[in-house]
């Protein structure tokens, strides 16, 4: 395939609601202990038959259980941040992050947010929280003197809302320590105490989506390592910089946010193969980032695992330290590319100099990585020519300034511009040359922590890909961006946006393929062209697609040279939605993996297919291609289709589908187009109106469960009815048989004193027996009527317990059937459909042929000579 499809503004349409794709928001808690169980909750829109959590990492899973998650992480998982997706009716959801930690965990109740109510905080262990609007939350420690302690607050890392604000007081709430951005406190008492600590959102907002994981700890933390990046493949001794290093060595002269800090020299293996062109890391890497290479390296010790580091492969193979002074022309570092330079801009102003020969026509990439490894520096540097004159005197000529990289690949959704400069140098001569390094921001701020690496390398033409779902736009204007996620219903044919960060003048074709995917999902392949960094590539469902929720391994090709690189697409995604983007920037970030879902359980509202995929034309004609569009679900109104394809757009006309129209035609006019011999891809896309029933089928079984509840209800509700007569009828037997016993036995009583007052009576003597026989049987009648009655009392309890379960059954039943008719009562949507790819050959006109004259439905006239 030789197409790049180019995106689409939509004509605008009324504010209408969408098809149900699976979109979560939060897991909470949102991170859990390594060898543990937990109970997990999510949260989102159309969550609907959740069916389990999938992880990034095979040691995690989510089983469901009664309308939340068993999250069993097993004990050999590392500690790290991974991706959790949602996986339900509608889909595979968008990721969201989920930590696995070594320390101890818990989710304390939220009723800390008075300084009286400060939650106790452990020492070494983690609390997974939440912060409501317009408070703060209170936590109280113990500390001994002298003891280094730190306190983080993980917030925006994990996907959070949250932008956390610390501030660590005394008991007499005097201020001690302050953390505004990095959600870390580093504090050493003065003396043994208990000290608060108070944590909020910086613009104290607040929810569920405003969650953290707040940890108290004296283990390791790292700020920085030196080389910032390693030789694929080797095992290399580097330096780490942190505090609470176990064997590290102090830093003189130097301090991390006014604290002291140490060193430590540790061996690495840097990784090599497939693993040197992934982004093997769980770090929150911006869009910016999406094209760099490297791994996330973290310092085990005896008292825990530190925090990650972002350890980058080197593009080239020798990695040289920047060292002091070389802040000037005369205190110039003599490299020799190709090489890597790793430095700091320290202390504040610094100014990196470094100096290298080139012999004429001799060509380098030159390339700084500091601000796209999430630092807040904007690095720019400057190339001059050094000569001498007949005197000796040194003549300086400057070749160029580099600033800001600002090319956006990925539009407002990725945005991929950076501060970090990049250039294609070539020497004009042979001779010296001088690269001035600096932070433009570096008047204002200085820390240790800023380092950079300086690429002076051979040209080594590359690509990496980045596959992102995109929401559709249903206004050519709209400020509002949805967060996109890949689904498919049977029959469907979606756009899936393929940027490609194109490497040392790499400028060539990358053919797109699918590898091993999933029973039912087609891709007919396709190529991101010569020049282009930036394709829409189209997926489509079977009609009898099976089910299917994970990760899809989309792969680029490229000829480069003799060789063919193959490089596999990571996977992109918005964090959260934004209403406008007046007054909210888009954050997004690089995900684990790209994944897809395809949905058994309905097929598309629209589905708008040709005949046959394949066509056949000579260049210079028109062709028109039937398109036979099947509708579902009440999508009967007209609707207009844009075409996509290669060629000049504007000789790609709209077509019109007339009002329950099925057929509609796909003009294309070839020598318009300018469209020379080849393979192409075509595709129209649009907007519909319909009325969707979001699952109707469980509104039907709901609704049968509804009556069977109530047909139990009333079954349960005549049981205890009669239960209760039964009870009733023996309580009166009960009483009876009581004044029955009562009366004999009062008559016995009196006969016998009777006729032991008078003995001679042998007749009243004589009916004594059968009085006391008669007293003796109303006795154990009485007992019988007490056991019947216990009987009695223990069915009517029963009854009515089995009473009130079929009333609460009815209540829950009656409720689930309500939600599920709500549901699935028809409404309004707007829809965008795709229509599926037509795949056009072009074949070139035969020799000696004057004119071609316009045929239809793949035919061609053609004059000859």
């Amino acid at each position: 395939m030789a197409l790049a499809l180019m995106a689409l503004l939509l004509a605008s349409h009324g504010v209408r609601a969408q098809l149900p794709i699976a979109r979560l928001s939060n897991l909470f808690p949102p991170g859990g202990r390594s060898g543990s169980r937990l109970e997990v909750r999510a949260a989102g829109n159309d969550l609907d038959d959740p069916l389990r959590l999938y992880f990034s990492h095979p040691g995690i899973s989510g089983r469901v259980d009664d309308g939340k998650f068993i999250v069993t992480i097993a004990s050999n998982v590392p500690p790290g941040i991974y991706d959790a997706r949602f996986v339900g009716r509608f889909g595979v959801s968008n990721p969201r992050a989920f930590v696995v930690g070594t320390l101890p965990e818990s989710l304390p109740a939220s009723t800390n947010l008075s300084p009286a109510t400060s939650l106790e905080l452990p020492l070494d262990a983690t609390f997974n929280c939440r912060i409501p609007p317009n408070a703060a939350a209170w936590f109280k420690f113990t500390a001994r003197k002298n003891r280094r302690l730190f306190v983080e607050c993980l917030s925006e890392g994990i996907d959070s809302r949250m932008n956390a604000m610390l501030v660590l007081t005394d008991t007499h709430g005097r201020e001690l320590e302050r953390s505004r951005t990095s959600g870390l406190i580093d504090f050493t008492p003065r003396e043994d105490g208990e000290y608060r600590l108070r944590v909020a959102d910086f613009l104290y907002r607040g929810g569920d989506d405003y969650f953290y994981r707040i940890t108290l700890s004296s283990g390791p933390r790292l700020d920085f390592i030196l080389p910032s990046a390693g030789v694929p493949g080797t095992t290399t001794n580097f330096t780490i910089y942190g505090r609470n290093l176990p064997g590290g060595q102090p830093v003189s002269g130097q301090s991390l946010d006014g604290k002291p800090f140490e060193q430590l020299t540790v061996t690495i293996e840097v990784p090599r193969g497939s693993r040197a062109t992934r982004l093997d890391t769980g770090l929150p890497l911006e869009p910016s980032a999406a094209g760099i290479d490297g791994f996330e390296y973290r310092l085990a010790t005896p008292r825990g695992n530190s925090n990650p580091l972002f350890v980058g492969f080197a593009t080239a193979p020798v990695i040289v330290p920047e060292y002091e002074p070389n802040n000037t022309a005369g205190h110039a570092r003599k490299i020799h590319p190709p090489c890597e330079v790793t430095g700091q801009f320290y202390p504040a102003g610094n100014i990196d100099v470094f100096v290298f020969d080139a012999r004429k026509a001799d060509v380098f990439w030159i390339e700084v990585f500091s601000q796209r490894t999430g630092l807040p520096t904007d690095p720019m540097l400057v190339i001059q020519r050094v000569t001498r004159n007949d005197k000796g005197e040194e003549i300086v000529s400057d070749i160029s300034e580099v600033y800001d990289n600002d090319t956006n690949i990925g539009e407002r959704e990725f945005n991929t511009s950076s501060r970090d400069p990049l250039t294609r140098f070539e020497a004009p001569e042979e001779g010296t040359y001088r690269i001035f390094l600096k932070d433009a921001f570096g008047g204002t701020q200085a820390s240790p922590r800023h380092v950079y690496r300086l690429a002076v390398r051979r040209p080594a033409p590359d690509f990496r890909l980045v596959a992102m779902a995109v929401a559709p736009k249903f206004k050519a204007d709209a400020k509002d961006i949805a967060v996109g996620v890949p689904l498919l219903r049977r029959g469907e044919t979606i756009l899936l946006r393929v940027m490609a960060f194109r490497r040392d003048g790499f400028n060539g074709d990358i053919q797109l393929s699918i590898e091993n995917g999933p029973p039912g999902l087609v891709f007919a392949g396709d190529n991101i062209e010569a020049g282009k960094s930036t394709d829409y590539i189209l997926l489509s469902a079977t009609e009898e697609a099976p089910a299917f929720a994970g990760p899809v391994r989309l792969v680029g090709r490229a000829r480069i040279g003799t060789n063919e690189i193959v490089r596999e697409a990571r996977g992109a995604t918005m964090r959260y939605p934004v209403g406008s983007t007046d007054n909210e920037r888009p954050k997004s970030r690089v995900a684990s993996e790209f994944a897809l879902a395809i949905c058994d359980r309905e097929k598309a509202p629209l589905t708008i297919a040709a005949g046959k995929s394949g066509w056949e034309a000579v260049e210079k004609t028109r062709l028109e291609i039937p398109m036979q569009v099947t509708r579902r679900n009440d999508f009967n109104a007209a609707f207009k289709l844009k075409p996509i394809g290669p060629g000049a757009p504007e000789s790609l006309k709209e077509i019109d589908v007339a009002a329950k129209g099925t057929n509609a035609v796909l003009k294309l006019d070839l020598a318009a187009l300018k469209l020379g011999p080849g393979t192409y891809v075509f595709a129209a896309q649009g907007i519909a109106a319909g009325k969707y029933r979001n699952n109707p089928e469980a509104a039907a079984a709901t609704e049968a469960a509804s009556k069977e509840a109530d047909d139990r209800f009333n079954e349960a509700t005549a049981a205890a009815k009669k239960a209760t007569d039964l009870f009733e009828a023996a309580a009166k037997a009960l009483s009876a048989s009581h004044v029955a016993a009562k009366n004999a036995k009062t008559e016995f009583d009196a006969a016998k004193a009777a006729s032991n007052a008078m003995p001679e009576d042998e007749k009243r003597k004589a009916a004594l027996p059968d009085m006391e026989k008669t007293a003796v049987d109303a006795a154990a009648k009485g007992r019988m009527a007490e056991e019947a009655q216990a009987a009695a009392q223990q069915a009517k309890s029963s009854a009515e317990a089995l009473l009130n379960s079929a009333k609460a059954r009815k209540e829950s039943a009656a409720t689930l059937a309500r939600d599920a008719k709500a549901r699935a009562e028809p409404r309004d949507v707007s829809y965008q459909v795709t229509t599926a790819p037509v795949v056009v050959k072009v074949l070139p006109a035969p020799p000696g042929a004057t004119h071609v004259a316009a045929g239809t439905n793949g035919t061609n006239q053609v004059q000859i000579k």
